[in-house]
């Protein structure tokens, strides 16, 4: 784990969790007695990971100020700004050069005790190109589901049904590949894995059964608080 290198998203302008986010960057916001950011990170570093890119751009001298060079955590962290946010795929784009072999992506806004090196290990057993961290959710459909066949005829009536899926926790193993579908300025990661997709590349989803905090906007962000403080039995 030492020789794979950690990217970490985090320039984007948090508009949804404003006025939080006026004075503060959305991965500062804390969570507990830590920034999310430093959670990324210290998990990170616990599991072997020495060397960490954070991609920033909005609020990206308060990240600065805070991480320096990373050396009181115990890492060692480059960075690489931008002059405008540039989505999710578009910020990945200006680490091509620091990065050489498999490397970890982690959302700068979502948080999950995931074990890294089983993680990685999973992507190299597929010999993907990208392999994404995939979480189920349970959601109650607010209506009856009616199904019909050809003819209009009615099979079955589910009232109410839970449907089941599963969702991008925000979290990846890549091969410097990816570089290769990601567009000059802005781009988004969903376009990037259906071109990915769409050109046979070897795309893997790893499954995820533990907790994800996300962050993502104020109702997101205020349960995440509520269960992260639970969690810990209510300090």
């Amino acid at each position: 784990m030492s020789r794979i290198k950690a990217v970490i998203l985090a320039g984007g302008l948090g508009v949804r969790l404003r006025p939080l986010t006026y004075v503060v960057p959305k991965p500062m916001l804390p969570l507990g007695d830590k920034p999310i950011l430093e959670r990324i990170i210290t998990d990170l570093r616990d599991q072997g990971i020495r060397d960490v890119v954070i991609s920033c751009s909005y609020l990206a001298r308060v990240i600065e100020s805070y991480f320096g060079d990373g050396s009181w955590l115990g890492v060692n962290i480059e960075y690489v700004k931008s002059d405008r946010p540039l989505g999710t795929a578009g910020q990945l784009r200006p680490v091509k050069d620091l990065v050489e072999g498999t490397f970890i992506t982690v959302y700068g806004d979502v948080y999950a005790k995931i074990d890294y090196r089983d993680l990685v290990e999973y992507h190299k057993s597929k010999r993907a190109t990208a392999t994404m961290v995939l979480r189920k959710l349970k959601q109650a459909v607010r209506f009856g589901v009616v199904e019909v066949d050809g003819q209009g005829r009615v099979l079955t009536w589910r009232e109410k049904p839970e449907v089941e899926y599963n969702v991008n926790a925000g979290i990846y193993v890549f091969e410097p590949k990816v570089f290769d579908y990601i567009l000059e300025g802005i781009d988004s990661m969903d376009r990037v894995f259906r071109d990915m997709i769409e050109r046979g590349e070897r795309v893997y989803g790893y499954e995820f059964a533990g907790e994800v905090y996300d962050i993502g906007d104020m109702t997101s962000y205020e349960e995440a608080v509520k269960r992260f403080t639970e969690e810990l039995g209510g300090i």
